[in-house]
C-alpha cells in the first residue's frame, strides 16, 4: 500500500545533505515547493530530492519544521520507483552519508583529517587522524 512517511532523521545541515545527495546520485531541489509520490501524487515542501533524468521517481520532501530543523518525508511503495535502491531502504545510505558530512565538517573545523571510504555492506566509514 502507498502512503507518505517520514524518515528517522532530523536535518540541522542542508549543506551536508546535499553532500550526502551528490555522494548517492541523486539531487537536492532547493526552493521545490512539492514532492511527487504514488501515482503522480504531490505534496507540499520546502525542497525536494530528486533523481536526475527519472521523471517518474517517488521524491523525497524535505519539510522545515521549525528554523533549521528539517524532517524528510517519502513514499517508498515499490521502491519508490527507483529512489530506494539509490537511498536505501528507509534511506538508510542517505542518513548514513548525511551523518558522515556532518562529522565531516565539525572534526575538520577541529583540526583532523579525514578519509572516507565505502564498506562491504555500504556504509560510510571514516579514518580520522
Amino acid at each position: 500500500m502507498s502512503h507518505i512517511t517520514e524518515i528517522s532523521v532530523e536535518i540541522h545541515d542542508l549543506t551536508a545533505l546535499d553532500e550526502a545527495c551528490k555522494e548517492l546520485g541523486v539531487q537536492l531541489m532547493k526552493n521545490q515547493k512539492q514532492f511527487r509520490w504514488f501515482g503522480s501524487r504531490k505534496s507540499s515542501c520546502d525542497h525536494a530530492i530528486t533523481i536526475p533524468g527519472n521523471s517518474s521517481c517517488y521524491e523525497i520532501g524535505v519539510k522545515e519544521k521549525a528554523k533549521n530543523s528539517f524532517s524528510l518525508e517519502w513514499d517508498q511503495w515499490a521502491g519508490a520507483q527507483g529512489m530506494v535502491a539509490m537511498v536505501g531502504q528507509d534511506a538508510t545510505k542517505l542518513i548514513d552519508h548525511y551523518g558522515a558530512n556532518v562529522a565531516k565538517k565539525q572534526l575538520k573545523r577541529q583540526g583532523y583529517r579525514i578519509n572516507q571510504s565505502i564498506g562491504a555492506q555500504g556504509q560510510v566509514i571514516l579514518d580520522v587522524s
